[in-house]
């Protein structure tokens, strides 16, 4: 178990586990709410528009739903489609409580559901970096125009590396704000755009935005190759996955601001 840092920059977790399509998963929601009602009572259905785009065809439009099951803070959640499960929270400690939450929640839906293969395993860090960018592995920080016609605190940069690790893939993207302006308007600027919908759910009253600027660092470690459910396997995997994050996370920050975060 890694240390736990007392100013830790993390605004937003998720864990997801995608499974073979169970299209008559609506049927179960009324027993998937009663077994984990105790500790995530408040529940949301939400409808989404999903545009599959297609080669020499027209975008086809569908809509999809999502069922919520949150915490009574409105912190920490579940998501469920026909063909996922996912925790998200904003108020991330450690590791251990997160996970513990998830095999819970998989064991009680899957006791209903019996789930037979899970397709893909996914797990994703959000930080929202304001103090020590000058230690911030410099690739990540992103190119901005510093002659005479430009306002130097006035820019965005977006930078993305994707690289195979030895669990799966690892996809780092680094969004650079040097002034607010540049995003006044933003809708939860605490999580990526497309992570938004699922974020709203939650409450993220405890985050100001920033008044100067800031780094948004986006871990997301995921493998997509099928496998039996067997949920002791799943939970290894995440393990083995948050490890490699870890070191991911400390390569990207640098050891000066972890000295001063923790």
């Amino acid at each position: 178990m890694h240390q736990k840092l007392s100013k830790s920059p993390i605004t937003y977790v998720l864990a997801q586990v995608r499974f073979s399509t169970i299209q008559s998963i609506g049927d179960y929601i009324p027993k998937l709410q009663d077994e984990i009602r105790s500790f995530f009572p408040h529940f949301q259905k939400v409808n989404l528009q999903a545009i599959q785009l297609r080669e020499d065809q027209q975008p086809i439009s569908s809509v999809f739903n999502q069922w919520h099951f949150i915490d009574k803070d409105r912190q920490t959640g579940i998501i469920l489609d026909n063909h996922s499960i996912t925790i998200h929270t904003n108020q991330y400690s450690q590791f251990k409580p997160l996970i513990e939450n998830l095999e819970k929640v998989l064991t009680r839906f899957n006791e209903i559901l019996k789930i037979v293969l899970f397709t893909r395993i996914g797990l994703r860090y959000i930080n929202l970096i304001e103090n020590g960018l000058d230690n911030i592995d410099i690739g990540l920080r992103g190119f901005q125009l510093k002659a005479t016609n430009f306002e130097i605190d006035k820019f965005l940069t977006k930078t993305e590396t994707t690289q195979l690790s030895n669990l799966g893939i690892i996809k780092i993207q680094a969004t650079h704000v040097g002034n607010k302006e540049i995003i006044s308007g933003t809708k939860n600027l605490y999580v990526p755009p497309d992570l938004v919908d699922a974020a709203s759910v939650l409450t993220f009253q405890n985050y100001k935005v920033p008044d100067k600027d800031f780094l948004i660092l986006d871990l997301d470690h995921f493998n997509e190759q099928q496998g039996d459910f067997d949920i002791d396997e799943i939970l290894h995997n995440f393990k083995e996955f948050q490890e490699i994050i870890y070191q991911v996370f400390c390569n990207a920050v640098g050891e000066q601001n972890l000295k001063n975060w923790a």
